[in-house]
């Protein structure tokens, strides 16, 4: 049986246009608020000890869990 979870990974969160730098490609920040609160809303955020325990001790992962990293 397979054991995964939802893991989220942000590298840039920025406002491009303020910056000047609409060729990196980053996340502005009202897009990056709605999808946090997307998450929010339908999973349960998990510590990266909760993420490694699982992984350490081989228990499998709740559905409505995430890592965000």
């Amino acid at each position: 049986m397979k054991n995964s979870t939802t893991t989220v990974m942000y590298h840039y969160i920025r406002d491009n246009y303020v910056e000047n730098t609409p060729n990196l490609n980053s996340l502005d920040f009202k897009l990056f608020k709605k999808q946090l609160d997307w998450l929010q809303d339908n999973f349960i955020p998990m510590s990266v000890y909760e993420y490694f325990n699982h992984i350490d001790n081989n228990i499998k992962f709740p559905k409505n869990k995430f890592l965000l990293t």
